[in-house]
């Protein structure tokens, strides 16, 4: 089973009610898979990478609160 499938059956969530923030391409794509909306961190990352995996990209941890409340 998908983790973040896992995670949210064990917290009571379903899928399309879940965010998932990553930095690796794997994260990306196991959240998509799971039908999660992905934020993908890049500051440590290719943001390319991320973006082209399915993630909405960003590289400041302090424009995420922004990033959450307007998609």
């Amino acid at each position: 089973m998908n983790v973040f499938l896992y995670a949210a059956q064990k917290m009571g969530f379903t899928p399309e009610n879940c965010i998932v923030i990553e930095d690796s391409v794997p994260g990306v794509q196991a959240a998509i898979s799971a039908r999660m909306q992905v934020f993908g961190y890049a500051g440590m990352s290719e943001a390319k990478m991320l973006d082209a995996a399915g993630a909405i990209v960003f590289q400041d941890m302090r424009t995420l609160p922004e990033l959450l409340f307007n998609n």
